[in-house]
């Protein structure tokens, strides 16, 4: 029992190790997104960026996507997931995953919906906004 949990954790298998680090990657990728998203609205709408407004909120769009849900999403996942498998071997007994193909399919379903939500944000009308996209328009 004396063990820490960052001693169960790096004993966990290779393969449970794979999954938390590729979703801890996945979460840095998603915060990354969501702040140039965030970076290209503000260029848009001080005027910097000659681009349509739609694209603008479409930008919005991306930074709400990323930087306030799948961030997190992937972060909360990659400590669920650690913290669950390393728990596991609290007793002395082996670590890991009881799970391993449940975790790594949802895991890949995650990134897919990410990716699914980004292209959908992209190249679709722009989401997760209250405001009308004229709104921009006349107040430029």
């Amino acid at each position: 029992m004396s063990d820490t949990i960052v001693s169960r954790l790096r004993s966990l298998p290779r393969q449970d190790r794979r999954i938390v680090i590729f979703l801890a990657v996945a979460a840095l990728v998603a915060l990354i997104i969501g702040l140039a998203g965030g970076l290209l609205t503000a260029l848009v709408r001080a005027g910097f960026l000659p681009v349509l407004p739609e694209s603008g909120y479409r930008f919005l769009s991306v930074h709400g996507l990323s930087a306030f849900f799948y961030w997190l999403y992937f972060a909360q996942a990659a400590l669920l997931l650690g913290f669950s498998a390393a728990e596991r071997g609290n007793g002395g007994g082996k670590t890991g995953l009881v799970k391993h193909p449940l975790a790594l399919s949802g895991s890949i379903a995650m990134v897919l919906g990410f990716g699914l939500g980004l292209l959908a944000s992209v190249m679709g009308s722009p989401r997760y906004t209250t405001a009308r996209p004229t709104y921009w328009l006349m107040n430029r």
